[in-house]
């Protein structure tokens, strides 16, 4: 879909949204919602609900998916998409409400359709768990509990197995749903729920469950697994990567022991369809994007282990909400979304404009980068672009370029190719004060922007790297970071993934290096704590993590990337030696090593 089309389909829809509970369609256009099974279904049932339309163009039709939960908000769960589908599994009992809006683009015709659905309980008296879809994932549900919290713990069902635990939930006067992941395939496990009431803890009756099959065995690529000795980090058994190549676009989480205990597939597995993992989020669910070159579709998305939608949206439902404040439209999100402490999410997109003998003679079309930060119906509600406010003139390292059809790692809609001009890889809220650290590739630069928890300006703070604002203190003839991935900054202490690219190329060799730095923001000053050969030079994607044992977790996501790529995530103990590996025949964008599926 081209910028401007995209510009046209905004604007009728947003007059359509800010309209639809009191528009009356025309004569003929009609909207119907219609779930696969009747109302009155227990707590588990997986529901499709489809939309049809009378009168309208399917090939031109647009449809917004909302609910009204039975807490009596309304939450939007898939923003304006061609599909007119949508897969829903209620873990809470209760009356819920569905409404579907739908815009006819040949004609702006809009209609909408209401639908009621009932929920009814499985654990009135006692808990009881159930198979869901997916097979290494359990539904437990926990009969109301007037004060207090519960959570769930699990193990395997051998003597002195260790006990795995989800994340609390607030007792009330319905059930309480539990998505169970983090389990061994065609495995027998047991489950009993947690009862926090005070200081007092209470535990139910342990429950038997039995995992099935890893249903794409065979579809993931060949791995193997080194480890693990003394100096491995068991706090964070749980090592999550994300898969691409010609036939493979999967998450995968293993454990320690080299066992697969959760993964998502993209829905199309390859070729043109794409998943990737941006992050996952406390409490057990993941932000991820699925897109579709040859489609021209692509949404950003948060699921549950399942794989089930929470919410989604895309970049034509995006643009219509920063229209009206003549704001730069995205043409796609990329690479990174977090989410922040009060809820809100922020994303990294790009953004594009014409420059003039800025960086280049004559129009010059320069792709970069606009920060967005959605609230929890993922409405925009504060917005930072690279174009505001970056030196326009400081080009790309490499000049590097853009491609319309997005093969180079970038996308550009307003020309055939165009500079890549900043190509931000990560985002990462630091909690000392509130601001978001970026980071640049094709600047060598990792960016603290002024974000003060919505109420900042957008300034930069500062630039650290090459040509930045701080002082190397070191021997290193290249101290600093090159083409650089997932910088993150805790506790005055950034973790990030060197690539290297252009130290590589100035002195003739290298490899590819996992760096810690102390940051000293007053002084200005920076001192690499660890720098670590990794052994591999890797000339794009890759992640960096210090674990909670001091190691360092790196992704070494493209080892001589091509037909014969591969893919490493190793463990680092502080004195260089490498304690625990995974490694696929595949490329891995990034890979993250937690406590459990719910806690990163």
């Amino acid at each position: 879909m081209s910028r401007n089309h995209a510009f046209a389909t905004s604007v009728a829809l947003v007059a359509a949204l800010a309209t639809a509970t009191a528009t009356i369609p025309a004569a003929g256009f009609e909207v119907a919602l219609v779930p696969s099974v009747p109302s009155g279904q227990p707590v588990g049932t997986t529901v499709d609900w489809s939309v049809t339309t009378t009168g309208a163009t399917p090939d031109t039709t647009l449809v917004r998916f909302e609910v009204l939960r039975p807490d009596g908000t309304w939450q939007m769960v898939r923003d304006i998409i061609r599909d007119p589908t949508l897969r829903w599994m209620p873990q809470v009992e209760g009356d819920y409400v569905f409404r579907a809006i739908a815009l006819d683009l040949s004609s702006n015709e809009t209609g909408q359709a209401t639908a009621g659905f009932q929920v009814g309980a499985i654990a009135t008296s006692s808990a009881r768990v159930v198979a869901t879809t997916h097979p290494l994932v359990a539904l437990y549900s926990v009969p109301p509990c007037i004060t207090g919290y519960v959570r769930v713990r699990y193990r395997l069902a051998v003597t002195g197995a260790a006990w795995q635990r989800t994340g609390w939930q607030r007792c009330g006067e319905r059930s309480n749903g539990f998505l169970v992941g983090g389990m061994w395939p065609t495995a027998g496990y047991m489950m009993q729920h947690e009862h926090l009431d005070g200081a007092v803890v209470s535990r139910g009756v342990e429950l038997g469950f039995g995992t099935g099959p890893v249903a794409l065995e065979s579809a993931l690529p060949a791995w193997g697994h080194t480890g693990a000795n003394i100096y491995m980090s068991l706090e964070q058994p749980v090592v999550l990567t994300s898969l691409f190549g010609p036939s493979i676009n999967t998450l995968v989480a293993t454990d320690v022991l080299g066992a697969v205990v959760w993964y998502h597939e993209s829905p199309g597995r390859g070729g043109d369809s794409q998943a990737t993992l941006l992050r996952p989020v406390r409490g057990g669910t993941f932000l991820v994007i699925d897109s579709d070159r040859a489609a021209q579709s692509q949404v950003l998305r948060e699921i549950d282990l399942v794989g089930n939608t929470i919410r989604e949206t895309n970049p034509v439902a995006i643009n219509f909400k920063l229209a009206a404040s003549g704001r730069d439209p995205i043409n796609s999100f990329h690479h990174d979304a977090v989410r922040l402490p009060d809820g809100r999410t922020a994303v990294l997109t790009y953004v594009e404009r014409f420059l003039e003998d800025v960086q280049g003679p004559g129009l010059v079309p320069v792709v970069g980068d606009a920060i967005l930060v959605l609230d929890t119906n993922w409405d925009v509600v504060w917005t930072w672009s690279a174009f505001d406010h970056l030196d326009q003139s400081r080009k790309a390292l490499g000049d590097s370029r853009c491609l319309a059809d997005g093969s180079a790692g970038c996308l550009i809609t307003i020309a055939p190719e165009g500079n890549d001009w900043t190509h931000g890889n990560s985002l990462h809220y630091t909690p000392d004060d509130g601001n978001l650290v970026v980071s640049l590739r094709h600047q060598d630069w990792v960016v603290k922007v002024d974000y003060r928890d919505g109420a900042g300006s957008g300034a930069v703070v500062w630039r650290l790297g090459r040509e930045g604002d701080f002082t190397f203190v070191s021997d290193d003839p290249w101290p600093e970071f090159s083409h650089q991935h997932d910088a993150r900054l805790d506790g005055g202490l950034l973790s990030v993934f060197d690539n290297g690219n252009m130290r590589v190329q100035a002195l003739g060799g290298g490899n590819s290096r996992g760096q810690v730095l102390a940051i000293d923001e007053q002084a200005m000053t920076v001192e690499p704590v660890l720098n670590l050969d990794l052994g591999h030079f890797a000339p794009f994607v890759g992640s960096a993590q210090v674990l909670r044992n001091g190691n360092l977790h790196v992704n070494v996501g493209a080892i001589d990337p091509g037909p014969g790529g591969y893919s490493q995530s190793v463990e680092l103990h502080p004195s260089g030696p490498g304690v625990f590996y995974n490694t696929w025949a595949a490329l891995a964008g990034r890979s993250f090593r937690m406590r459990s599926l719910y806690e990163p």
